[in-house]
């Protein structure tokens, strides 16, 4: 499948939902039927925000970033979805980072779309682990979980448009995370053990 047949394939699914459950709520109103509509019409919107993010490199407008800044706004929202998995969040981020040269909404969404995956990974409850440190030129975030883990076929197909492991998966949100921090001249390395978990780490020049 090109990736076009797999965007017009994604697009289509909750779509498809969406028509059938107006349908039924013709025929029979129920609101429970709007749940699912909402979660649907997110998805769509989901998909449609990382086209766009995949779309508009050129609108990118690179300035000099916070990482700790980044991390501090987006972990209150994090923790909050995760306390409802019973996953705690631990960080270790030290307040004197140096600042990154990008742009603050696309690597904010890196570490979303990681994290989120880390959480994804552990239905029954666990942990995941941010920790940043410096090398001689980057600065180094690991994301550890101990989730389920991936083999390394499923590695090497990270990134891919529209390889995913999720059930209601895309494949654009780690295909977008790749790309973003290529495009801040880093790189994403992944080490994963099957039942143990998996560590992101993400290296941005400073």
């Amino acid at each position: 499948m090109n990736w076009q047949a797999g965007l017009a394939h994604e697009i289509r699914n909750p779509l498809a939902a969406i028509r059938g459950f107006l349908q039924l709520m013709r025929e029979r109103p129920d609101a429970r039927y709007l749940d699912i509509l909402m979660e649907e019409v997110d998805r769509i919107n989901q998909l449609t925000n990382e086209l766009l993010m995949l779309a508009k490199p050129q609108d990118n407008i690179f300035e000099e970033i916070n990482i700790v800044t980044i991390l501090r706004e987006l972990l209150p929202l994090m923790r909050s979805q995760a306390n409802l998995q019973a996953i705690v969040i631990h960080e270790d981020v030290p307040s004197t980072l140096p600042p990154v040269y990008g742009v603050k909404d696309q690597l904010k969404q890196v570490f979303i779309n990681i994290i989120k995956n880390a959480m994804e990974a552990q239905p029954s409850g666990g942990y995941v682990d941010i920790i940043a440190n410096l090398d001689h030129t980057h600065i180094v975030i690991s994301i550890e979980d101990g989730g389920i883990g991936m083999s390394e076929e499923t590695i090497a197909k990270l990134g891919e448009p529209f390889y995913t492991t999720k059930e209601r998966g895309s494949g654009l949100g780690m295909m977008v995370t790749y790309l973003i921090v290529q495009n801040h001249l880093g790189d994403v390395q992944v080490e994963s053990t099957i039942g143990k978990g998996t560590r992101f780490v993400v290296s941005l020049p400073y």
